[in-house]
C-alpha cells in the first residue's frame, strides 16, 4: 500500500507505517468570513495581525511546551493518577453509582 497525504484540522502529513510525519508549512492567514475555502492567503497584507498571532503562539508554547519546535513547558505538570478508594466488597475499576 502506497502512503497517501493526510490533512486533518489543517495539519498536513504523509501517512506511514507508524502514523504520519508532519511537513513544516509556512505562515498563512485567511479571512474565513469572506473566504471559507481558505483559497487566498492574506498574511502579507496584514503583517500586524500575523505578528500579534505569532506573539500569542509564542506565549502558549512557553506555557504548554511544543514538541515540534523543541520548546519546553514552564507550567506543565507531569501526568498523574488519581487515588481511588475501593469500598468493602468492591473491585477496582467498578463504575461509581
Amino acid at each position: 500500500m502506497k502512503p497517501q497525504a493526510i490533512e486533518v484540522s489543517g495539519i498536513r502529513g504523509i501517512a506511514s507505517r507508524h502514523g504520519y510525519r508532519v511537513e513544516k508549512m509556512g505562515l498563512a492567514l485567511y479571512d474565513l468570513k469572506h473566504d471559507p475555502g481558505e483559497t487566498l492567503d492574506v498574511a502579507s497584507a496584514n503583517p500586524e495581525i500575523v505578528a500579534r498571532l505569532q506573539a500569542e503562539a509564542a506565549k502558549a508554547r512557553a506555557d504548554l511546551g511544543d514538541s515540534l519546535t523543541g520548546v519546553r513547558a514552564t507550567h506543565a505538570r507531569p501526568a498523574g493518577n488519581a487515588a481511588v478508594s475501593v469500598g468493602p466488597g468492591e473491585k477496582p475499576g467498578t463504575p461509581l453509582k
